[in-house]
């Protein structure tokens, strides 16, 4: 089934499909897709049955996908550990009977369920075979949420950082401030490969989908993560300077509590007219919504996840050649200068949002071209094409040490 004596990197995926919407899943993506178009070659294999029937592979951006099972032999599928723990089972003996063994030099362990692939690390060491894995945000982020799962994620952290993290051979993570913390846990090498985007969505012209001007934010309707409450905030302050405008969310509206207070805040203000809720778009459609914004938008709290994280959407943005304004949070402002190639706004403040907002439309000239150097850092610092050169490098410098 698996006759590819190519194959070199190996990504578990502990799913049905892969979710395209998130931004982790472009972000696995658009490296990949580069790095499996160079000297190294990658695979996807997914450990739960696929959506679709009698299909056990296919090819996605040019990556070889497998399927651990049929989904005709399993048409329904309940998710719970004993289920997990099964594949994970399967998993191993896949790789004996395909001859995995014997041709993968490293293999990827995902972070949720890790320690259920504690019980595969002396294999994979026992035959040679390097473990890495990608980390995107400091992982005790993973059990802040409530009721059962926060338990069932509390006790996966615990053994991730004291049995999975020790054992792993290199790390990539997004952000330097995560390289100082996995540096406490781990011996391995750690390397930093930012944000990436992947440009070439962002080159074709597309058809503008309304006909008024508008500012856009993309994402979750989140409070916490994304300041979404502070952005319509913020652009309530301009709306009588900026009449013609609108402000567009692009995204599925939960969390239901945070998107409940922004729809009462809108209604309470009355300013419904000058909002418009997107919901759910499919991610090939995002460049088409960004492309004809006049600023693009993101005003993310200061928090634990901002100072570890880095948004995927930022690079989005960048891509799109338009102005941005974005709050200095994290690792932002060691990419991006205010008034030089984005707006900064300070973080958790509508009054210096919406002033940055007043500056872009103040002077849009400058703003045109504050935007085009925020393209050129997408180009230099979040290019995927050129992250994806040093991951190999990185593979290679692995390879038989």
């Amino acid at each position: 089934m698996v006759g590819y004596n190519f194959l070199k990197i190996l990504i578990p995926i502990l799913a049905r499909e892969l979710q395209k919407d998130l931004a982790s899943t472009n972000r696995m993506l658009s490296l990949y897709k580069e790095v499996n178009r160079k000297d190294c070659k990658v695979i996807f294999l997914f450990l739960l049955p696929g959506t679709e029937k009698n299909r056990l592979s296919k090819e996605i951006e040019g990556i070889k996908c497998f399927y651990l099972y049929e989904s005709s032999s399993r048409p329904f599928i309940k998710k719970n550990l004993f289920v997990y723990l099964q594949a994970i089972l399967d998993f191993k003996k896949f790789m004996k009977k395909n001859n995995l063994i014997q041709t993968i030099n490293f293999i990827s362990l995902p972070f949720n369920h890790s320690f259920l692939f504690y019980f595969l690390i002396k294999f994979f060491k026992k035959n040679g075979i390097k473990l890495f894995q990608e980390q995107n945000e400091y992982p005790e982020i993973s059990y802040q949420i409530n009721g059962l799962r926060k338990i069932y994620r509390w006790f996966n952290y615990k053994i991730y950082i004291r049995s999975i993290l020790p054992r792993l051979d290199f790390m990539f993570v997004i952000t330097r401030n995560l390289c100082v913390y996995f540096a406490k846990f781990t011996k391995a090498k750690i390397y930093h490969i930012p944000m990436t985007v992947d440009l070439k969505r962002f080159t074709k012209l597309y058809q503008n989908l309304f006909d008024f001007p508008y500012i856009a934010y993309c994402g979750t309707m989140n409070k916490n993560k994304d300041g979404v409450d502070i952005l319509v905030k913020a652009f309530k302050k301009i709306t009588n300077e900026i009449p013609q405008h609108k402000l567009v969310l692009i995204g599925p509206m939960t969390p239901k509590r945070d998107f409940q207070d922004i729809l009462s805040f809108i209604e309470e203000r009355k300013i419904t007219e000058r909002i418009l809720f997107t919901g759910q778009v499919n991610s090939d459609k995002i460049p088409q919504y960004l492309q004809h914004a006049d600023c693009l938008c993101l005003a993310r709290p200061d928090s634990k996840q901002a100072h570890g994280g880095f948004p995927s959407k930022l690079g989005e943005y960048l891509a799109t050649g338009k102005p941005v304004v974005v709050t200095k949070v994290g690792e932002i402002p060691s990419y991006l200068q205010n008034n030089v190639n984005a707006y900064l706004a300070e973080p958790d403040s509508v009054d210096s949002f919406s002033e940055k907002l007043r500056e872009v439309f103040s002077n849009q000239k400058k703003a045109a071209m504050i935007g085009s150097a925020g393209r050129d850092i997408a180009l230099n610092d979040f290019n995927a094409h050129i992250q994806a050169e040093k991951m190999t490098d990185f593979f290679k410098e692995h390879l038989n040490t």
